[in-house]
């Protein structure tokens, strides 16, 4: 019996009686890296976001930007149908209203973009196909976990470090054994994030959503499934020192 799902699924698996494997909640974080072909990167993550609602475990979760690339990076997410969204009450609204008292709540599950929107008051165009949300390091908790809605946080850094250091914040949260996506050109980069980020795929210049579980376009092996590790974390050092894990 495979479990994929909440925990309260996997509890109930692994009660049957039955040979069990349970596979917890996805939260891919994305680093966007220096000199890439931004217009190529955003048509990608909103792609993925956007796929049915945001219901797949694979869907970009949080997207790390440079501060100096920022506004370029916004001003084509709003070229790609994206609404950003970078007032603290609307803000806390749908934080509000994606988790209920710690739980996501199903009302808000795979729900377009504009009537997401609409439940918090919000009116934006009817073709807006994901919400982009402003994040720091006092970031609700529940906009830091799997959102299963067109919801994405996007984050600015000074160093590359530092982008490696929300990631890793936000996955051990939620998300170890899962998988973490970059878009970059320095190997030295993609291969300190594979090192640093406890997950079972790195996935380097695709759409999250459509390739984390193997495709023609990539190595990874088919899956309709992807494990999570519940066990012990490798040791690596904390890299993000202004963020509360």
């Amino acid at each position: 019996m495979v479990a994929t799902g909440g925990m309260p699924m996997v509890k109930s698996a692994y009660s049957s009686g039955k040979p069990a494997f349970g596979v917890g909640p996805g939260n891919v974080q994305c680093i966007v890296d220096r000199g890439v072909d931004i217009e190529d990167v955003v048509t990608k993550i909103v792609d993925g976001r956007a796929f049915n609602n945001g219901l797949p475990c694979a869907c970009e979760q949080a997207v790390m930007v440079h501060q100096d690339d920022a506004g370029t990076i916004l001003q084509s997410f709003a070229r790609n149908k994206a609404v950003y969204i970078d007032d603290p009450e609307q803000i806390q609204k749908l934080a509000d209203l994606l988790y209920v008292d710690g739980v996501l709540n199903r009302e808000a599950m795979g729900v377009p973009a504009p009537q997401l929107a609409e439940k918090i008051g919000l009116s934006v165009p009817g073709d807006t196909r994901i919400l982009l949300v402003k994040a720091g390091a006092d970031t609700a908790v529940a906009l830091r976990k799997e959102k299963l809605s067109p919801v994405t946080l996007v984050y600015t850094y000074a160093t590359f470090d530092e982008a490696l250091g929300i990631a890793k914040c936000n996955i051990l949260l939620q998300g170890r054994g899962h998988s973490v996506a970059i878009h970059s050109d320095n190997q030295k980069h993609i291969e300190t994030l594979a090192m640093a980020i406890p997950v079972t795929r790195v996935i380097v210049n695709q759409c999250a959503t459509t390739s984390a579980g193997g495709s023609f376009m990539n190595g990874f092996g088919a899956t309709t499934t992807l494990e999570r590790d519940f066990g012990a974390i490798p040791p690596s050092r904390e890299i993000w020192t202004s963020h509360t894990c």
